[in-house]
């Protein structure tokens, strides 16, 4: 079965409900591949279905997704048998490689206008077309893997089958520089960027786009959930560590203060080995649900709001505590009396803690999937849009999210003021 037919079954049975496509959704080579696949099998571009899943993220985390998920994916040679071969993904070849799935590396001179490519640039493209390069791409992987990632063009030159293939559908040799490649003649400047996020921002924010709503909604709403969780945990921590003396108490404060410094990677890491289906907490159905990313923001700002809190409740025990005492309160009645006390500042620390979760992104992708209308967050989002090269969404998104964390802290302000 080729492929073009293979994508025609795919959709007929996802109009069923009985197949699910994961797609990049990213604009990269692989993605754009992928819909002049779906445009040459007649399908024309599935972007929206229910049965169609956009990661808008790299190629690994997209089969890890549909592995998981147990759904079809397009996929270069190179990162599926790395992956399969670690044991990551445990997907089934489908089709055979055929001249609609080649999908070409290519190397490109540019240069400024009314200049050539420097010397370097010319040296190293002169270096991967020579002999010894060319070697390296044709063996790549095959001692590790048993099989190599990638096919070698230049030796084949001239020759049929693959190498037919690429000088048919390649730009070789010199050819011009696809239009699609081409910068535009009066590139915008720094400033120029950064105006039209400004006014993107501002139509975005006022004109209520649905689309950055949602997403808006969807990163509040995990950070909310992440902060309420880490606070109901975190914050009877902190009071018992700051009123109470007991054998360990000073080994439990440096874990915490350890573990503020836990990076978002090795944490996202565990959470996705435990979730997955793999992993012991699989039933749970946790993984790329923003009730996942919810969970692994919770136990990365949890230290952090235990910490803070931590701090200024034992100010205030040194500052009332003696006098609480003398006065014949009870051990309740000075864990209230403190906790009022000290309110504005635990505050502040469960903010901190919201602010963190809020403007993380490790995690959100890790345990998230960066789930186009699942999972897709203002972060995940911000990065995506990066890596099109759109750095007026990106910024523009970026405003948002600092607006949001603004306003919270405005509100944060105002309540710590009428508490004076």
């Amino acid at each position: 079965m080729d492929a073009l037919e293979a994508l025609r079954r795919i959709a007929e049975a996802g109009g069923r409900g009985e197949a699910l496509w994961v797609s990049r959704g990213d604009r990269s080579g692989t993605h754009v591949k992928e819909l002049e696949l779906w445009d040459a099998a007649g399908v024309g571009s599935p972007a929206g279905g229910s049965w169609v899943v956009e990661t808008g993220s790299g190629m690994t985390n997209t089969l890890r997704v549909a592995n998981e998920l147990g759904g079809y994916v397009l996929t270069d040679r190179a990162t599926y048998l790395r992956n399969a071969a670690q044991g990551l993904v445990s997907l089934i070849e489908l089709v055979q490689p055929s001249k609609e799935m080649l999908n070409i590396y290519s190397s490109i001179l540019v240069n400024p206008p009314g200049q050539q490519p420097p010397e370097a640039a010319r040296l190293f493209h002169g270096f991967l077309v020579g002999e010894e390069a060319q070697s390296i791409i044709e063996h790549y992987g095959a001692e590790e893997l048993g099989a190599n990632l990638f096919n070698a063009w230049v030796p084949r030159a001239g020759g049929g089958g693959e190498a037919a293939w690429v000088e048919e559908l390649g730009y070789i040799n010199g050819s011009e520089c696809p239009p699609t490649h081409r910068l535009p003649a009066n590139p915008s400047n720094g400033w120029a960027t950064l105006t039209a996020s400004l006014r993107k921002a501002v139509t975005l924010l006022i004109g209520g786009d649905p689309t950055v709503a949602r997403i808006t909604l969807r990163s509040i709403y995990a950070s909310g959930l992440a902060t309420l969780t880490a606070s109901a945990l975190g914050l009877p921590l902190s009071l018992a560590l700051a009123v109470y003396k007991f054998p360990g108490r000073g080994k439990v404060k440096l874990l915490l203060n350890t573990l503020v410094g836990l990076p978002t990677v090795t944490l996202g890491l565990i959470l996705y080995t435990l979730l997955s289906t793999s992993g012991p907490l699989a039933p749970l159905g946790l993984l790329y649900t923003l009730e996942g990313v919810a969970l692994g923001q919770a136990l990365l700002v949890l230290p952090l709001v235990s910490s803070f809190a931590l701090e200024v409740l034992e100010a205030k025990e040194r500052e009332v505590g003696e006098l609480l005492a003398t006065l014949g309160a009870s051990r309740l009645q000075s864990n209230l009396v403190l906790l009022r006390e000290a309110a504005p500042g635990v505050l502040l620390s469960v903010l901190t803690g919201f602010n963190r979760a809020f403007a993380e992104l490790g995690i959100a992708m890790m345990l998230g999937g960066n789930i186009k209308g699942v999972s897709r967050v203002l972060t995940t989002t911000i990065a995506l849009e990066s890596s099109k090269g759109d750095l007026a969404t990106s910024f523009a998104l970026s405003i948002v999210l600092l607006a949001v964390a603004l306003t919270l802290n405005a509100l944060a302000e105002e309540f710590r003021r009428a508490r004076l």
